[in-house]
């Protein structure tokens, strides 16, 4: 199934490939574009349009096809247009950098995407209801958001580092982060959904319940020792068959759920904002 769909983007764009011979027009003095050449002016005036119309350049927000043989971040190919496993295409080689959004949509297929590299992004959003599964070394998210809404259930296998106090709304039933995260700022779990943290995390901030599930299970080290953790009404804290310890349970007016023998531990304990 997957190799059909791919073979169907690959056919696709193939006719930017496609050389049709020409001749000038003795009489005129004209000269006839072959089929490569019109695509390849078509899309240099493209992109000197969109240069000067859009947003700054590096603003930019990427789609996820996996339209290339391997699943890897930064997999491309060379020819009238780059092509890559993501969309917008270009006759530049155009993959996500440090300015730019990711979404990871439906595609008609489960992906595992291999970083291939440590990988620097704005913030990234899966929408669909295939499985994607990030794997290997560290993916930054500049904004420290990340959005998982549609049926499908995701893995996060790579290390995830935060570069500021960012929301992770999550409305997937189970959004799982099997890799490490580590930030200066607060991790902050808002939506309808369950978050859960299998790693062992080293952020500093606060950990945040605003709406949803967060839950944990991985010897205790999910929730790092120095982080308190508030719970807002409606929000649930759940632990899973390990001994947690927090720096302290704060504004604690939501569920404190432990299961299979879990146990929780903290040195401060308020009910309410002071």
């Amino acid at each position: 199934m997957a190799r059909d769909r791919r073979q169907k983007s690959v056919d696709f764009v193939r006719p930017l490939y496609d050389h049709q011979s020409h001749t000038s027009d003795p009489a005129s003095g004209k000269i006839q574009l072959n089929k490569t050449n019109r695509a390849t002016s078509f899309l240099l005036v493209f992109v000197v349009v969109s240069l000067l119309t859009s947003a700054p350049v590096g603003a930019a927000s990427f789609t996820w096809t996996g339209v290339r043989a391997s699943e890897n971040w930064d997999d491309a190919s060379g020819g009238a247009v780059f092509i890559t496993n993501w969309i917008p295409v270009s006759v530049v080689l155009m993959i996500p950098g440090s300015g730019d959004n990711v979404v990871f949509p439906d595609t008609g297929a489960d992906f595992v995407v291999d970083l291939n590299g440590d990988r620097q992004v704005v913030s990234a959003a899966f929408t669909g209801t295939e499985r994607y599964t990030l794997n290997n070394n560290t993916l930054t998210l500049s904004s420290g958001d990340m959005t998982s809404t549609g049926l499908g259930i995701h893995f996060i296998n790579s290390n995830v580092e935060l570069g500021a106090a960012g929301d992770w709304n999550i409305d997937t039933t189970v959004f799982l982060v099997n890799g490490n995260i580590s930030s200066n700022f607060a991790l902050k779990m808002i939506g309808t959904g369950s978050l859960a943290l299998l790693g062992t995390n080293t952020y500093t901030g606060n950990t945040r319940i605003d709406s949803g599930v967060l839950l944990v299970s991985n010897s205790g080290d999910s929730i790092p020792d120095t982080s308190p953790v508030s719970i807002a009404a409606g929000a649930t804290f759940q632990v899973d068959n390990v001994t947690e310890q927090i720096e302290g349970l704060q504004n604690a007016s939501g569920a404190v759920v432990l299961t299979l023998g879990a146990t929780l531990g903290y040195s401060i304990l308020r009910l309410k904002t002071p």
